[in-house]
């Protein structure tokens, strides 16, 4: 009989044992791999797949009323967030906050099972930098260019000016509409605004997701080598923020009174070998939109996303990737944000 219990006592002890184990295995894995992952499921460091994130809290599985985020809800995405603004450079310093900036979130009555959130640069969850925030997934040190000068590009009205394209030119929105019908709209606003402007629409990962860049570049290299003219390139995705439990947010703010998705400009990196000299200009400029972004709109900005990876946007000292909303935000809010940026970028280079 003492046997016995000495038995049971054993393998309670093994059982206590693995569990604390592997809760601390958990956790030291998030705690490499958190950063790369967390804040948008884009692309994010495993290649060309979409990585579910945010929900690191078991239960609680509810979905927030009426699109409206929970008082629970909210506290877990502040949480995520913390997380994911908590990559910053060594020695970077705080600096104060834009004025009277409305960052509340709108509330919806559409696509009730999304989570709407603001995500924005100015939301106060974030370190804010002069007017615009930065989520650094690389270990480079970027605190001497977060201000640094730079030269910007001269403006052009006479010959194509801009090229907008999509690696991933199927990504849709939610209720239909796809990211080439958010690159028309901002096309259509950069000409209204007197800057002549290149939108390819050719699919470029119709047959596979994976090896979309290598495609998307042979037609961008095309269009310079045909318009050498053009200084300013963008790739127009759209994002997929959402868990494993199923739970998809909506980034979402509100401008002239129109629900307008949220935008987050990726800047890549040499970070994991590819050649890439000139990414520091691309994220001295890109850090210039968002501040522009901010001073003009708002909540329009999320923060700029520095990475490892090239993302092709190498081509020119002005290419950035923009990621307009989510796949829970509808077309038209994402048309919207297409329209606004399109005059931040402009309004920074004018």
């Amino acid at each position: 009989m003492p046997s016995i219990r000495i038995r049971k006592i054993k393998s309670i002890l093994k059982g206590i044992f693995c569990t604390v184990l592997s809760a601390a295995v958990s956790v030291g894995v998030f705690g490499i791999f958190g950063k790369q992952i967390a804040g948008s499921a884009y692309d994010y460091t495993f290649g060309e797949i979409e990585v579910d994130v945010s929900d690191f809290r078991p239960g609680s599985d509810e979905k927030a009323a009426g699109s409206v985020v929970s008082s629970d809800r909210q506290e877990l995405i502040d949480q995520v967030l913390s997380v994911i603004s908590d990559g910053g450079d060594s020695g970077q310093l705080e600096a104060s906050q834009l004025g009277n900036v409305t960052t509340d979130t709108p509330q919806v009555t559409d696509n009730p099972d999304a989570i709407v959130v603001n995500l924005s640069a100015l939301s106060g969850k974030y370190k804010d930098y002069g007017g615009t925030s930065l989520i650094n997934n690389t270990d480079y040190d970027v605190t001497s260019l977060l201000y640094a000068d730079y030269t910007p590009p001269q403006p052009n009205k006479e010959d194509p000016y801009i090229l907008i394209y999509h690696t991933h030119t199927s990504e849709e929105y939610y209720g239909g509409g796809t990211v080439v019908d958010v690159g028309n709209a901002m096309a259509q606003e950069f000409e209204r605004l007197g800057y002549k402007t290149i939108h390819l629409t050719e699919v470029y990962d119709k047959e596979q997701f994976s090896g979309a860049y290598s495609r998307s570049i042979v037609g961008v290299q095309e269009m310079l080598e045909k318009y050498p003219s053009i200084q300013l390139c963008f790739d127009v995705h759209r994002d997929a923020i959402t868990t494993q439990s199923g739970d998809s947010y909506r980034p979402l703010t509100q401008i002239d009174g129109k629900n307008t998705a949220q935008v987050m400009l990726v800047c890549g990196t040499d970070a994991k070998g590819l050649s890439h000299p000139n990414w520091r200009e691309n994220f001295k400029f890109a850090l210039d939109i968002s501040r522009t972004m901010g001073q003009n709109y708002g909540a329009l900005s999320r923060p700029v996303n520095l990475r490892g990876d090239r993302f092709n946007t190498h081509v020119t000292n002005y290419t950035v990737l923009m990621e307009v909303g989510s796949v829970a935000n509808t077309l038209e809010e994402a048309q919207n944000a297409a329209l606004y940026t399109a005059r931040a970028v402009i309004d920074t280079i004018e």
